[in-house]
């Protein structure tokens, strides 16, 4: 059985809201309830979202308003999900590091020990389109970010994480998942420690590394991207396309060479795995 219930953020201490979550079990399956609220977000703040255990996907919407659905599931019993809460409300702590306007919190916070254990959540926000969000994290799970704008920074330790169509810069980082990154102004970094990396890069505005320690590196570098590049594998193989890089003697394993006026340094870096190196299509 799922319930699904339009609730509004209740005040707390400040302007934060909270958004509480009852729970629901139907006979001889996993507990699952999903509830939805309507976000009172200011006009150009910069949306963060945190989450512990479970999911995140941020994406746009044709409504005016920014809507967060939260699903609380458990392997058997939803006798913790009231301690499980999901906090919402202006986030004065930010306030500033996103350059102009103030910065809106969705957090997910748990209120026992047994609780993060057990109830993992998923956080599903849908924005208007131009909504700049600057951050969604999550310890174990997946991220999914598209069609926003600003900034943004993404973070799993332990789950894939994708980043499409975003008008800003891009720093993403995952301890234990794949990477895949397209579609957006420029990239600041992209590392992940387990899993394989496929980005575009059409631009960069400092020293920029994209790594991983075991798995394949697939990136499109942007026809206008002035950059002086170094591209090594320690155990594979590194393939150009449609470049003006030389790899030299295969199988290559190190590749470097000065893009359009040169300026920043590129690093793209694998322990074990291969890299392709290609011209992004326009």
């Amino acid at each position: 059985m799922r319930r699904r219930t339009l609730l509004r953020s209740t005040g707390l201490a400040g302007a934060a809201g909270l958004v509480g979550l009852a729970g629901c079990t139907a006979p001889g399956t996993s507990p699952e309830e999903t509830t939805s609220t309507d976000l009172d977000v200011p006009d150009g703040a910069a949306v963060r979202v945190r989450n512990t255990n479970g999911s995140v996907v941020v994406d746009t919407h044709d409504g005016d308003g920014v809507v967060l659905t939260v699903t609380k599931r458990a392997p058997t019993s939803a006798g913790r999900f009231d301690e499980v809460t999901v906090e919402t409300g202006s986030d004065s702590a930010s306030d500033g590091e996103e350059g102009d306007g103030a910065a809106y919190l969705v957090e997910t916070v748990y209120g026992t020990d047994e609780a993060r254990r057990t109830v993992s959540v998923g956080l599903d926000l849908a924005v208007p389109a131009g909504t700049r969000v600057a951050e969604t994290t999550t310890a174990n799970g997946r991220v999914t970010v598209g069609n926003t704008a600003g900034d943004l920074t993404v973070e799993s330790a332990n789950g894939a994480i994708e980043v499409r169509n975003v008008d800003g810069f891009v720093t993403v980082t995952a301890a234990n998942g794949s990477v895949d990154v397209s579609g957006v102004a420029g990239v600041d970094g992209i590392e992940t420690s387990n899993g394989s990396i496929d980005a575009e890069v059409p631009a960069i505005r400092r020293d920029t590394t994209v790594r991983t320690s075991n798995g394949n590196v697939d990136v499109a570098l942007g026809a206008d991207l002035d950059a002086e590049l170094l591209a090594t594998t320690e155990l594979g193989s590194i393939d150009v396309d449609d470049l003006a890089l030389d790899p030299g003697e295969r199988p290559a394993r190190r590749v470097e060479g000065r893009l359009g006026d040169g300026g920043n340094r590129l690093r793209i870096r694998t322990g074990n795995g291969g890299i392709d190196l290609v011209a992004l299509e326009e």
